[in-house]
């Protein structure tokens, strides 16, 4: 097997007695009566796929962001290399001939890039580049203003994404254009007395709608805001209570419209730089199983550096990041497709196949785990794990995994005990459902593969997660 050095089990140990130790460890966490009615499962291996524990190892549960690792791997297995710039992703301006000697129009074409960026402070991949560039070549007036998004099908959300999600930044739709991860940003502000309501700011270049605020005053030390999102008429609404005297609160919200967000954007930079827009601003999108059809007559005048996919999968599994998680999974279905989901997640399938995982072990429905609809088994994300291990591009990828006590979506976990910064694994977070899977590093040195999923959480505990990490600290001290 060509595992890199650092995951070099040591000498074999008696497993049978770390298994039966381990195992009641963590049925003596999870059963317990305050937990009645949570369904959990647990699958731990050797590198080489010698089961340590199991428990419901084959039943299949939601595994959350869990499904992440899967889209990862897939992205790896096709590609090998994630460390090259990968040129179809890379966002381009072009300039099409207007009509009857009309100015031209400038077409804003995305690449499924979810993280150009039109931040103040953007160092890379920037919006604000793109029209340095065009003031460069002395363009004074443009016709219309067009965000072309049709690089991917227009597939917004997943199937089995749920609607109280779509108006946070965390559950932002995927589109051909995006703007920074098409997440906007703004700050609520508490009423300034039992008479005031709560006002807001939009981060500086986020104003791009009209924002309906109906959040009064509420009791307690605790509030609750809930976005409705963005509806038709391109309004938001928060609505909601907040006590007097409470902190500012920081809130991402998900842009419905992406391409005409993006395009709306790109005017903006074009009137602050002088020049003259004379048309409107539209938006170019592509049904799925239609074939992409590019202007003949457009030409493209700037481009941005293109995207690593590295940088992506990293951003996928550190930070578990949706969109683009989603637009990786698109990115799959470039390959020789029309870039639909439905083509990703064939992708997808056909790793799991490669790595020896039980079809009936798995039910993906998108590439973030965001739908309702994916299942998979502990069984299933080890069997894909310990493939990996196997992979040339092994290395890569176990870096990509948030690490216990250090950073991503573990930075915080795990801090103080023996798996602080021997734990690489992917959270995974429902409403109901926990998870977390990887590689640990056990108390005799060796290298564990494991996958424990958590779903039916009771609504008398907010989460799971004390009771996997200590499960998980007490298989790694058995072991």
């Amino acid at each position: 097997m060509r595992r890199p050095s650092f995951l070099i089990a040591l000498a074999a140990l008696a497993l049978g007695a770390c298994t039966t130790t381990g195992l009641k460890d963590a049925e003596a966490i999870f059963d317990r009566p305050d937990l009645m009615g949570l369904r959990w499962s647990i699958h731990v291996t050797t590198l080489d796929g010698k089961t340590v524990l199991e428990r419901r190892a084959d039943e299949r549960f939601t595994p959350a962001s869990n499904t992440k690792i899967v889209t990862t791997a897939a992205v790896f297995d096709m590609f090998g290399d994630l460390s090259n710039p990968d040129e179809l992703m890379r966002t381009t301006l072009a300039l099409e001939p207007g009509a009857d000697g009309a100015p031209p129009d400038i077409i804003l074409v995305g690449g499924g890039d979810p993280a150009f960026s039109d931040e103040p402070d953007c160092e890379a991949r920037c919006l604000s580049a793109l029209v340095d560039e065009v003031v460069a070549l002395g363009l004074t007036e443009v016709g219309n203003v067009i965000g072309d998004a049709t690089v991917f099908p227009e597939e917004r959300w997943g199937p089995g994404w749920t609607w109280d999600d779509f108006g946070w930044g965390y559950g932002a739709p995927v589109s051909g254009l995006m703007v920074d991860e098409n997440r906007i940003g703004l700050t609520v502000f508490p009423p300034a007395s039992d008479l005031d309501g709560a006002r807001v700011q939009w981060d500086p270049g986020d104003d791009l709608f009209p924002i309906v605020v109906d959040i009064g005053v509420g009791d307690g030390d605790a509030y609750d805001i809930a976005s409705s999102g963005a509806f038709e008429d391109g309004d938001f609404r928060l609505y909601g209570r907040m006590p007097v005297g409470t902190e500012p609160d920081d809130l991402s919200l998900a842009v419905d419209r992406p391409a005409h967000a993006a395009a709306t954007r790109l005017k903006r930079r074009l009137d602050a730089a002088g020049v003259v827009v004379s048309g409107e601003v539209l938006t170019r999108t592509r049904k799925p199983g239609i074939d992409r059809q590019a202007p003949e007559t457009a030409t493209t005048i700037a481009a941005t550096e293109p995207p690593v996919l590295i940088d992506l999968a990293t951003r996928v599994m550190k930070d578990s990041s949706n969109v683009t998680a989603e637009a990786l999974l698109r990115r799959l279905a470039l390959e020789g497709g029309s870039g639909s989901s439905e083509e990703g997640l064939e992708r997808v399938d056909e790793t799991l196949q490669r790595a020896g995982a039980n079809p009936l072990g798995h039910a993906i429905a998108d590439g973030s785990g965001m739908s309702i609809y994916n299942r998979l088994s502990p069984r299933a994300l080890t069997t894909l794990l310990v493939w990996a291990s196997d992979q040339s591009w092994f290395e890569a990828f176990y870096e990509t995994f948030p690490i216990g006590g250090v950073d991503g979506s573990l930075r915080r976990r795990f801090v103080g005990t023996p798996l602080q910064g021997r734990i690489h694994a992917k959270t995974g977070t429902l409403r109901g459902v926990n998870a977390l899977s990887g590689y640990m590093i056990a108390e005799s040195g060796q290298t564990l593969v494991f996958s424990i999923l958590a779903n039916d959480r009771p609504l008398s505990d907010s989460t799971a997660i004390d009771e996997i990490d200590a499960a998980l600290v007490a298989i790694a001290k058995a072991n």
